[in-house]
């Protein structure tokens, strides 16, 4: 379950947990499976971040970024592509 919650009178409206400002954006960071995979280069995986553009707080989502952009899509923008 995500932390960003946004406030009662607008659920869907994305804030950040730790300055409650309303803007983000979406990229995507490609992290090792496990930590042997980090030192042979092998299988990674691709997570989608929600960053606040204030305090540059960031959320790591295991979903496309499709999806969190639909859940968020008032306030989030900058998808990444990978």
């Amino acid at each position: 379950m995500s932390l960003f919650m946004g406030d009662r009178a607008h659920p869907s409206r994305w804030a950040c947990p730790r300055c409650a400002h309303g803007e983000g954006r979406l990229g995507e960071a490609a992290l090792p499976s496990n930590p042997l995979a980090a030192l042979a280069e092998v299988e990674t995986r691709w997570f989608t971040t929600a960053t606040c553009r204030r305090c540059a707080y960031t959320e790591f989502y295991d979903a496309p970024a499709a999806d969190v952009l639909a859940s968020w899509a008032p306030t989030l923008s900058d998808v990444a592509p990978r």
